[in-house]
């Protein structure tokens, strides 16, 4: 804000702000549109509201393999992160863990040939999220 005496509201909860007139404040995004209000009232000025919508959805990354990926070993590692860490992930179908911040790391057994892997995340009251991926094996001689 400009005037660092101004008050400042996010979302109806007065928050202080610094001598040069910035604040921070952490804002709980669920799932969906989330709107953020910002109001500030200085002395001797009209309030000032800016709103701002965010839309949270989950998200799944496979980084490794690649899509269409050729491999001469097996089993192969299979990694990847999600934006919510207290969603479930599935590979093939068996329930795989994840660290604190979203990755995820699992062995998968390979099939000579042509493989498709399945990766899912599901969270609480989202839709699930899948990512699909062809890895063939061919083995070394």
């Amino acid at each position: 804000v400009s005037d660092a005496a101004a008050v400042v509201t996010v979302n109806g909860n007065q928050v202080e702000t610094s001598e040069d007139g910035t604040f921070s404040v952490p804002v709980e995004l669920r799932y969906g549109e989330n709107t953020i209000t910002v109001n500030a009232t200085a002395e001797d000025s009209e309030p000032v509201t800016r709103t701002v919508t965010i839309t949270r959805v989950l998200t799944l990354q496979v980084v490794s393999p690649q899509d269409n990926a050729e491999v001469t070993e097996s089993p192969i590692i299979i990694k990847g992160i999600v934006s919510d860490p207290s969603a479930v992930v599935t590979v093939d179908g068996l329930e795989i863990e994840l660290a604190d911040n979203g990755t995820f790391s699992t062995s998968l057994e390979l099939d000579q040939g042509e493989n498709t892997i399945v990766v899912s995340a599901t969270a609480e009251e989202q839709e699930p999220v899948t990512k699909t991926l062809v890895v063939r094996y061919i083995p070394s001689e």
